[in-house]
């Protein structure tokens, strides 16, 4: 583990801010990231909860506490599949966004689109 040294300067937010997009992301504390996917994916559930069973909720619930968002969301999506449930279009372009976020967007269904409720695409 590093350690950084004391006397070194504190960056400042303009210092911050001037990092390219990359830089910025890398600089992100690892566990503000994690409580930002976990915010977003709570959230998700409590969207999906007249869609989706209680027993459904918990699944995907536990691996959001385990800190497994791409399970959590790959199990999400699966739930949307597999039974056939259809969710309001924002929810889909939320999947979507967060998918692309974790990395994990060629594990997402090709056709999850077409469980948006209509009127989609728009």
């Amino acid at each position: 583990m590093i350690t950084p040294d004391p006397g070194a300067p504190v960056p400042s937010d303009e210092d911050v801010a001037a990092l390219p997009h990359e830089d910025v992301e890398e600089a992100m504390n690892h566990d503000d990231l994690h409580q930002k996917f976990d915010e977003i994916l709570r959230r998700l559930v409590e969207d999906l909860g007249e869609v989706i069973s209680f027993e459904e909720q918990l699944e995907i619930l536990h691996f959001v506490d385990v800190h497994e968002f791409g399970l959590a969301l790959s199990t999400t999506t699966g739930i949307i599949v597999e039974d056939d449930k259809r969710v309001p279009a924002s929810l889909i372009m939320a999947i979507r966004s967060l998918a692309e976020q974790t990395g994990i967007t060629d594990e997402l269904p090709n056709d999850l689109d077409k469980y948006a409720q209509k009127p989609w695409p728009p």
